[in-house]
């Protein structure tokens, strides 16, 4: 190789010492250091063998449409990486570098020094390029070092242009965004030092000549994201992109940039809050650039199903809300079916275990989509559930975990249950022929069954939200109005509700409810729904004010416990309870209308005995008047109602709810 020029560009062929901290970029065969490798014909030719095997698909080196010199190749010992990398995660010591055959010297510098992080300023590059004849089109393959990737192998090469690797990655690492070989080895390659200096080394590349489409136009199934655009939305990199975005001959179409990048799978690892906050920027920008992005369609999926396969639990619910309303707004379909085995988007969630995309989309789909049923999306989150799960499944495992919120948002959703299992009516010699089919969906009932209980148990504090949401403003209005009533101490918070229930918006409680309760398309959620609107109306125009509602503190069951508004009545006569679980007889409140409904509702889901098998038969936590067990919320669905008041012995008014 040349002799090192006097603009102090780092050498390809030298160690490299200045601000990139000492790093050794080598060539290792041709005219570089010879790299021996007393196996490499033995090897060529088990490879060539395989290559021949292959029909000759396998050229030895040609990739992706480049002539790549497999004698030159560029290692970067003592390169700079971050001490938290995930595992499995490749860093510049353990890569190595190609270049197209015919590479002169100065790109080769020029490619080190990008790659490497060693160029300490812009005017090195641009030296470079405008005097020494270094092609800022160039490209690079990277492959995990010593792997012999792209040399008559199936593994071969992942192909970056200049631009690209001039791109810092800064997600933390949890996004894939630089890779090597054709798989999915991720690589951290050096930080630039400063933002400005990366800024400056991306604005003399492209004066230089780069083309800020170079690369490989691959679509994101893969994950393969390798135009400079594509490597500047996933790094997360506000820079890159905006100085990628201001070019005026930037390509957007057939890159799906609106597709959300893959993160680092199975390792729990969220992308930063900050990193997620600038895709969305990104997103809003390319929207408003061309709308037709979110209906993109490459191949069978569109951005939905990509969201559903790469989302998972890594981004945020409100990260997901925002993303999707954007993509949605702008034309993405919803129930569009392609993806995986030709499925809907939530059907792919569903399967893979995407809670947040499932959560946004179960609230938007009707219930006919929710309980599809050819392949309803419950059945795919058992099924898919039950083959990760096993004996030495931790806790606190994020796949399961998924999972499990996965299968929680569909049944709040009104999921079937019943859509997990075979046929009913199967006969007896078909029921043995498939018995390990019964058993699994007997396993997978269960494991459903195990979360819709936490789901039943949770409704209690959606419930609470609820009530306390759609109370807010009427809540407000009397606490202004209270202290400033020419009236007593005590007569002033009478008042003040009063006058407050006059301007109470019910269509705008009816909507804080139904947000709130998260439960949607099912006979629980409307039960649950039908009480808390009919205790929310009571408390504002029955209660006399929120001591009422809030209840005070009374002696049930020699017990002293709290007794809210009590605004629920069962019919004449029809009042089975016990005396001593009863504060007021023909009287009930919205804590035992709620748990009879949660209690109806796993009951109802299987057997009692199968529940009783399972572990699940006291699965539903009361949470209030344990000492009283289940009696005090013993009552017929028909039979309550509220009554009348100041009417003659207070007429009955039925609920309606069946």
């Amino acid at each position: 190789m040349s002799e090192r020029p006097d603009t102090d560009v780092p050498s390809a062929a030298h160690p490299v010492h200045g601000e990139a901290g000492g790093v050794d970029v080598r060539e290792h065969g041709g005219s570089g250091q010879p790299h021996q490798d007393t196996n490499h014909d033995d090897e060529q030719q088990r490879e060539g063998a395989t290559a021949a095997d292959d029909g000759g698909l396998l050229d030895s080196d040609q990739h992706n449409g480049y002539n790549f010199d497999e004698k030159s190749v560029f290692t970067f010992d003592g390169a700079a990486a971050p001490t938290d990398l995930p595992i499995n995660w490749l860093t510049a010591t353990n890569t190595e570098m190609l270049l197209p055959r015919g590479t002169n010297e100065a790109t080769k510098r020029m490619a080190a020094g990008i790659v490497g992080r060693t160029l300490t300023g812009p005017h090195q590059l641009t030296a470079l390029i405008r005097q020494q004849g270094a092609n800022p089109r160039a490209v690079a393959g990277l492959r995990r070092k010593g792997s012999r990737c792209g040399f008559r192998t199936r593994c071969g090469l992942r192909v970056y242009s200049m631009l690209a690797l001039a791109i810092d990655n800064t997600s933390g690492n949890t996004v894939l965004s630089i890779r090597a070989n054709a798989d999915l080895d991720a690589v951290a390659l050096p930080q630039w030092t400063s933002d400005e200096l990366q800024e400056a080394i991306l604005t003399a590349l492209i004066d230089g000549g780069a083309d800020v489409n170079g690369g490989q136009a691959r679509h994101a199934a893969d994950g393969a994201e390798e135009r400079p655009l594509q490597v500047a939305i996933v790094s997360g990199n506000e820079a890159a992109f905006k100085l990628l975005m201001a070019q005026d001959n930037i390509d957007l179409d057939g890159l799906w940039v609106m597709a959300l990048p893959m993160p680092l799978l199975d390792s729990g690892h969220p992308p930063p809050p900050d990193y997620q906050t600038r895709l969305l920027s990104f997103y809003s920008t390319l929207i408003e650039r061309s709308p037709s992005l979110a209906t993109e369609q490459p191949h069978s999926e569109n951005v939905l199903h990509m969201a559903a396969m790469r989302a998972l639990g890594y981004y945020s619910q409100s990260f997901i809300n925002i993303y999707l309303d954007i993509v949605v707004r702008h034309g993405a379909d919803m129930t569009a079916v392609g993806g995986i085995n030709g499925k809907t988007p939530l059907q792919t969630a569903a399967y893979l275990g995407a809670p947040y995309v499932t959560e946004y989309l179960c609230r938007r789909l009707p219930v006919d989509q929710i309980n599809e049923p050819t392949l309803t999306p419950l059945a795919e989150a058992a099924s898919t559930a039950y083959e990760t799960i096993s004996p030495y499944t931790p806790p606190e495992d994020f796949r399961m975990r998924n999972r499990k919120l996965t299968i929680r948002s569909l049944l709040r959703a009104g999921a079937d249950i019943d859509s997990i299992g075979l046929d009913n009516n199967m006969p007896p010699s078909a029921i043995r022929a498939y018995h390990n089919a019964i058993q699994a969906s007997l396993r997978q009932r269960q494991l459903v069954l195990a979360e819709y209980a936490t789901v039943l148990n949770e409704l209690p504090g959606a419930v609470i939200s609820a009530v306390n949401n759609a109370l807010a403003p009427h809540r407000s209005l009397a606490a202004l109005l209270t202290p400033r009533l020419a009236v007593g101490p005590h007569e002033a918070p009478i008042f003040g509700w009063r006058i407050a229930s006059y301007l109470f918006d019910m269509a705008a409680a009816r909507e804080a409810i139904s947000e709130a309760i998260g439960v949607r398309h099912s006979v629980l959620a409307r039960r649950v729904r039908a009480a808390v609107e009919h205790f929310v109306r009571s408390a504002v125009l029955r209660a006399s004010s929120n001591r009422e509602v809030v209840g005070r503190k009374e002696n049930v069951g020699s017990v002293v416990v709290r007794v809210p508004l009590q605004c629920f009545a069962v019919a004449d006569g029809a009042d089975s309870r016990p005396p001593h679980v009863v504060h007021t007889a023909g009287r009930l409140g919205l804590r035992e209308v709620v748990h009879k409904a949660r209690l109806e509702s796993l009951g109802n889901s299987a057997p009692r005995h199968a529940l009783r098998m399972w572990g699940l038969a006291d699965a539903v936590v009361k949470g209030f008047n344990e000492h009283l067990g289940d009696e005090d919320c013993h009552f017929v669905w028909r039979q309550l109602g509220w009554r009348v008041e100041g009417s003659s012995g207070g007429e009955f008014v039925s609920l309606g709810i069946d």
